[in-house]
């Protein structure tokens, strides 16, 4: 769950080698989120309030 986090937010910013992605980050964040990620809910919820 954590590392799922941290990959959704790598591709979110673009940061830890990645490219930024914000389908790639939609992903992982969803994955962490549905295992409880509260800081993963929260930031999937505002990037699907945007769209």
């Amino acid at each position: 769950m954590y590392s799922q986090y941290n990959l959704g937010t790598f591709y979110l910013t673009g940061q830890g080698g990645v490219k930024q992605d914000q389908v790639e980050a939609t992903k992982w964040l969803e994955k962490a989120a549905k295992q409880g990620h509260i800081e993963a809910q929260h930031i999937l919820f505002n990037i699907l309030k945007d769209q």
